[in-house]
């Protein structure tokens, strides 16, 4: 049986963010339309993902 656990908005953000990290490593795409595509992705996840690490930042200060 499966079983769920609450966990805070930090640590839920670094769990999700650890399957975003170098999504370039497994993207073996060649096309160019599809690698245009592809960089426009990483580009904005790695925004997203300094974003989240700034805010886990901000909630662990206030502890």
């Amino acid at each position: 049986m499966r079983s769920q656990t609450t966990v805070d908005d930090g640590a839920y953000m670094r769990d999700s963010s650890s399957l975003h990290r170098h999504p370039e490593q497994r993207a073996r795409i060649v096309g160019p339309r599809v690698r245009k595509l592809t960089d426009g992705i990483i580009a904005a996840q790695r925004k997203e993902i300094g974003e989240m690490k700034e805010y886990i930042d901000d909630l662990e200060a206030r502890r």
